[in-house]
């Protein structure tokens, strides 16, 4: 089980998803997710992606991800194999 947190950098989405960071890159542009500067890292390309309910939905009914279940326990979001 991994913990996935609040807002994460798209290497470590990738990393706990088991998928490439290019493809979350595409998923946050395609879909539109909500993402915040990382503080302290200057230029604009550096961002963290925000873990909210929409994204959580979209990777629950991804192709990719089908194999692996998003477990939503309070505040506690889990990924298990």
């Amino acid at each position: 089980m991994m913990k996935l947190k609040d807002k994460m950098t798209p290497a470590e989405l990738a990393d706990c998803l088991g998928l490439a960071r290019q493809t979350i890159n595409r998923w946050v542009r395609q879909q539109k997710w909500r993402t915040e500067a990382i503080p302290g890292v200057k230029g604009g390309r550096a961002r963290l992606v925000v873990i909210d309910k929409p994204v959580l939905e979209f990777l629950t009914n991804a192709p990719a991800r089908r194999h692996i279940h998003l477990a939503i326990n309070g505040e506690e979001i889990v990924t298990t194999e």
